[in-house]
């Protein structure tokens, strides 16, 4: 039996002075091909989208923002891991492809071009000027991954997909490999007030709590899934800065065992020396290195 999910994704598009436009592509592929089916475009008023292994849409926008919907069909076996965008080399690349945040309004940051087409002249002018260097254009704007796996996946608590930011070192696991899971409390305003939240445990899919290191590695089983939870805190006390915000986590291919010394990353989850000084995640845990 197949799945199909609906995310929302708002492609923030700067509006700059007069008439000018901004030209948006934006194409989506799945990886791997046959593990799902992924469509893309700029509104949601679509009765019966047209899944393709790989859609696209094209606009060219004056507006302050730009709604895009995106929908995955999960093939039997699978499960939507994530999205990434490309690094420039048009393939997926795990560890070096950018990792957006999942959530089931799918907000991300489109990437548009900057040109500014028309400027100051007509509305009607500077759109037929966009319009004309939209379909000159070779490459998209944006290329996104919808990334689904066998494996293992994590995903904010059920109700708290607002309060947090959550990630793997590797989106495409199999039964086996040895991964890490990141997660990152947030800011949330959408009942009232802004709240701040920072993480507090993980849990697997029985509802046990199975860590409450903000780092957790584990070894792949195959169609697990492990939830953040994060509890409510102040703005001052929220957990350190996010180094990993709209990126991918950067901490690369987990080898270690459990138990076994671990090497050093610094806060933007790159490896590094032991001498370097400075706050370090060492064994899934902040160690300051004097």
């Amino acid at each position: 039996m197949t799945k199909r999910m609906a995310v929302a994704a708002v492609l923030m598009v700067a509006t700059l002075q007069g008439y000018a436009y901004n030209n948006i592509w934006v194409r989506a592929e799945a990886q791997p091909t046959g593990a799902g089916l992924v469509y893309v475009d700029w509104n949601n008023d679509v009765e019966t989208p047209v899944f393709d292994d790989a859609s696209e849409f094209k606009r060219s926008a004056n507006s302050a923002a730009s709604t895009a919907f995106i929908w995955t069909q999960v093939e039997e076996g699978y499960q939507l891991a994530g999205f990434v965008r490309d690094n420039g080399n048009k393939v997926y690349d795990n560890g070096v492809d950018l990792q957006l945040r999942v959530r089931p309004d799918g907000f991300f940051t489109a990437v548009y071009d900057h040109t500014e087409y028309g400027g100051a002249g007509s509305s009607s002018s500077a759109q037929a000027e966009a319009e004309a260097a939209l379909e000159d254009m070779e490459n998209p704007t944006d290329l996104v991954f919808a990334v689904f796996t066998q494996g293992d996946i994590a995903r904010p608590a059920e109700g708290q997909e607002n309060f947090g930011w959550v990630y793997c070192n590797k989106l495409d696991n199999e039964p086996g490999d040895e991964i890490v899971l990141d997660a990152y409390g947030d800011s949330d305003n959408s009942e009232g007030p802004v709240r701040y939240y920072k993480f507090d445990h993980w849990t697997d899919s029985y509802g046990e709590i199975v860590s409450a290191e903000r780092f957790l590695r584990v070894t792949v089983t195959g169609g697990e899934v492990y939830y953040a939870h994060f509890v409510e805190t102040t703005k001052e006390e929220r957990d350190v800065v996010n180094p990993h915000k709209e990126v991918y986590t950067g901490i690369t291919q987990v080898n270690a065992k459990a138990g076994a010394q671990q090497d050093a990353y610094d806060l933007s989850g790159r490896k590094a020396l032991p001498t370097q000084k400075g706050v370090r995640i060492v064994n899934g845990k902040k160690a300051l290195v004097k």
